[in-house]
């Protein structure tokens, strides 16, 4: 069993505030977030640590058994990087490119823990879809990104750093049925979509006419298009809920690698710094 104390830090504050909306807020997190580092913590010592009572989150015996040691691992983190934060400051400006899920999911945590540890640095993020991010490093105007690459061929590079693989899946929405609409109607994250091309190929190879119904670079928008009944969309597997189902016969799609990526030089010390936290934060995702 591994506790990690940003968990630790999550249920703290839900704890204290009786709410994921107010915990998020707190911390700097999305409520999707929140409640995903409780039910990994939950997972992690097999015990439920909060429940819900009405529109109240109250916490379970061994939420408050969990809280007593929460306290003292928390504090004793925190000095421990008040300690080093002594040391002599890195400054300067670091550009951070992310792809929009990362963006959506991550970005808030990752910016908060590198401010409280680097204070110095003046981070610069921008945000488009994946292959424009890449672009964008390739021609030097970010020192690191955070980005998708499909797993096939050799789209990842020798130097990338692969924080984790996921699963694409082609969904509908749980209360229709689009499999027999011709042509099909396809929901798209746009013209730098790099999950449609596997699908469009796919349905050209079967015969299947499409069309693209819906386009949309906001993973939120698609999900909720997907929900809605709107067409047909691939999705990674965080992002595949009850609201939704496979559509038609099953497409089997490469996976796509969640990766960190720099320039080939990457020399200035608050980019060293970025790279390095953002190295640990996968430690810590993984943990």
């Amino acid at each position: 069993m591994r506790l990690d104390v940003e968990s630790l830090r999550v249920l703290r504050s839900v704890a204290h505030s009786g709410s994921f909306t107010e915990a998020g807020d707190e911390l700097g997190l999305t409520q999707s977030a929140v409640s995903h580092k409780i039910r990994r913590l939950e997972e992690r010592i097999g015990a439920s640590v909060l429940l819900r009572d009405g529109a109240e989150v109250v916490t379970t015996a061994d939420g408050r058994e969990l809280l007593e040691y929460a306290e003292v691992m928390i504090r004793a983190h925190d000095d421990a990087v008040d300690r080093l934060r002594r040391r002599p400051e890195v400054t300067g400006v670091v550009r951070l490119g992310v792809n929009e899920e990362v963006a959506a999911t991550e970005l808030a945590e990752i910016v908060s823990h590198f401010r409280r540890t680097h204070p110095g640095v003046e981070l610069s993020i921008r945000v488009n879809a994946s292959a424009v991010v890449s672009q964008w490093l390739d021609d030097q105007h970010v020192d690191l990104a955070l980005i998708q690459v499909m797993d096939v061929d050799d789209r990842l590079r020798p130097d990338d750093v692969v924080r984790r693989r996921d699963r694409l899946h082609v969904v509908q929405g749980a209360e229709v049925d689009l499999g027999e609409l011709d042509p099909v109607p396809l929901i798209s994250f746009g013209p730098d979509c790099l999950y449609e091309p596997f699908l469009t190929e796919a349905l050209d190879r079967a015969g299947r006419r499409h069309r693209r119904m819906l386009e949309c670079p906001s993973i939120h928008g698609v999900c909720a298009a997907v929900r809605a009944g709107v067409g047909v969309a691939v999705l990674n597997t965080p992002h595949v809920d009850e609201a939704m189902r496979p559509w038609g016969e099953p497409i089997d799609l490469p996976e796509v690698a969640f990766v960190l990526r720099s320039t080939p030089a990457l020399t200035s010390s608050p980019a060293v710094a970025l790279r390095d936290h953002l190295l640990a934060h996968r430690e810590r995702l993984a943990a």
